[in-house]
């Protein structure tokens, strides 16, 4: 933590007022590293996984497992016994950090996986202060209760495994860039999911390339020449990122988690999304950067405290197209409320890259990013980092295509894992001589920036006609403001080959007052008849990965059950 030697009096993170220094951050890693190490006797390449919310006690045992040479499975606290047990007979860890209120369920899967697992309590109320400067979530009104499991507070008051007047002389580890750190998993919309390890390089070589080509160019004074590595290290120390996505989640993890070392900011994390808590949280700490999902964007623009707080210190706020997307309407909404603030798509990237696999420095000037994405149609856009490597070819005769042309996205990156930990048939059909099958659709244009537009396994061929169903999504919302949130799926259909069929969430103050023939109504002569979806198919809510995602395979086989009938 090159951080902790340079400035250990800085402060790492604040939770809900409580602060914490990178000294005393680091003294924590290393303590838990010394536990696995002398205690469990964790070697180097050893697993101990992690199933925490966001809290301090996350970041002080994922930099412990890696001190002590070990590698994190990072586990969502939104898995359940089934992906549990999948998950736990794929990564055999030998030890689990896991969240006291899930520690009766990870009893049970690890007593049918193996019962040799040794299990770790932490909870988010470890570092909660006696009284939050923020309110924190219902959830978190409880006592902690470890069910019988070590403490992890038990190790880390102890003295046996300080650094600083040890009482039994600790091992030291020789880590290597090339060792493995952490093993990730892939959302699961298609199935359950699948896990792939990333090494130390592939961590440090995205870090370095989202700080140093980030959009910290929009903070420029046009027509200024002077050393943009120290304007850097300038906003380094002044920087305070708030951390509210989860960190187990590789664009949380990038985001919040492992840049905390490199770039040297104060952290101040959530556990557990509220937009009025955003807003006080960026009122009280002068936060500086976040990085959330639109929809969360949207919340925190029509929450009633906006014009109650101080907004002026935040800079850029990076996001994430979920259910909502970025147009030019939202950001000038978000400019409205925060002048001094640039809101964005945060990059495209993969969890088999470790993600940010296209730059933003430069996009962001003269909202080019918007102009490319609407001329394009495209969700994501910009160069690639380099050292990284695209190509896009025909998904059905894997012809290499021309700019602008779209097809199926492969890369090639530094970061890029190799392969999928027991799934052969993927590994061998995905990954080809250093290239990856992103499963992506998108172009690269005259620029050499990348598009991506969508997966293109979601592609709807409408009698021989390509048909995106993100931009019949764009459509649908813009002709129906009603529609909280829509998804279009591709079907069977004896006319035109395939029909797209649109799922709708309403806004609660419009449900049951808008009828199906009422929006193909609107979408009649407005829209390409190859876009205007054969049935719309309303929902209270769509169905979602723990992440957020909307798992279009279950849509997918609600539409056969409804067809059925």
């Amino acid at each position: 933590m090159v951080r902790a030697v340079e400035n250990p009096d800085k402060t790492a993170l604040i939770y809900y007022g409580t602060r914490i220094t990178y000294g005393e951050l680091n003294a924590m890693a290393n303590k838990f590293a010394n536990y696995l190490i002398d205690s469990l006797r964790v070697g180097k390449g050893d697993r101990v996984g992690i199933v925490l919310p966001n809290c301090p006690d996350f970041y002080i045992t994922y930099y412990g497992i890696l001190k002590a040479g070990g590698v994190a499975p990072l586990y969502s606290v939104m898995y359940r016994e089934m992906e549990l047990r999948h998950l736990l007979k794929v990564s055999r860890p030998r030890a689990i950090v896991v969240a006291d209120n899930l520690v009766p369920m990870l009893r049970r899967v690890v007593n049918e996986v193996d019962p040799s697992i040794k299990l770790i309590c932490a909870s988010d109320l470890d570092f909660l202060p006696t009284t939050p400067e923020l309110p924190v979530h219902e959830s978190m009104k409880r006592s902690k209760d470890c069910g019988g499991e070590l403490d992890l507070i038990t190790i880390l008051r102890s003295s046996d495994y300080s650094d600083e007047e040890p009482t039994v002389e600790h091992t030291e580890v020789d880590v290597s860039v090339n060792d493995p750190a952490v093993m990730l998993f892939t959302s699961g919309t298609t199935g359950l999911p699948k896990a792939v390890v990333h090494k130390h390089f592939g961590i440090l070589y995205k870090q370095a390339a989202a700080f140093t080509y980030g959009p910290y160019d929009y903070l420029i004074p046009r027509g200024r020449e002077f050393d943009y590595r120290v304007f850097l290290n300038e906003v380094a120390k002044s920087e305070v990122r708030l951390v509210v996505l989860p960190i187990y989640w590789v664009a949380g993890k990038d985001f919040g988690l492992d840049s905390l070392p490199v770039v040297g900011y104060t952290a101040v994390l959530l556990a557990r999304y509220d937009p009025r808590v955003v807003l006080l949280a960026i009122h009280k700490y002068r936060v500086t950067y976040t990085y959330l999902t639109f929809d969360a964007y949207l919340d925190i623009l029509n929450s009633p405290l906006i014009n109650e707080v101080d907004r002026s210190s935040l800079r850029f706020a990076a996001g994430s197209s979920f259910i909502a997307r970025l147009n030019r309407e939202l950001r000038r909404k978000f400019n409205s409320f925060f002048p001094n603030a640039v809101i964005y798509e945060a990059s495209y990237g993969l969890t088999e890259t470790h993600t940010y696999d296209v730059i933003n420095l430069g996009m962001l000037l003269d909202d080019l990013d918007l102009a490319l994405r609407e001329r394009y149609g495209s969700l994501a856009v910009g160069p690639t980092v380099p050292g990284t490597y695209v190509k896009i070819l025909d998904p059905e005769t894997g012809e290499l295509l021309p700019p602008g042309k779209p097809g199926v996205i492969w890369i090639r990156s530094p970061a890029l894992v190799e392969g999928y930990l027991e799934r052969p048939e993927e590994t061998t059909r995905d990954f080809r001589d250093g290239w990856f099958n992103t499963g992506d659709y998108g172009l690269v244009d005259e620029n050499g920036y990348l598009h991506f537009i969508q997966r293109i396994k979601d592609m709807i061929k409408v009698s021989g006609v390509s048909v995106s169903p993100v931009l019949v999504e764009e459509e649908l919302k813009e002709l129906a403001p009603e529609i909280r949130e829509v998804a279009v799926i591709g079907a069977k259909d004896p006319e035109t080959g395939e029909a797209p069929i649109a799922f709708v969430a309403l806004k609660d103050e419009f449900r049951g007052k808008i009828t199906e023939e009422e929006i193909l109504n609107r979408c009649r002569g407005k829209m390409s008849r190859y876009h205007i979806p054969r049935r719309v198919i309303f929902m209270d809510q769509l169905p979602k990965t723990p992440s957020g995602k909307i798992v279009k395979e279950d849509l997918k086989r609600a539409w056969e059950e409804l067809k059925n009938k």
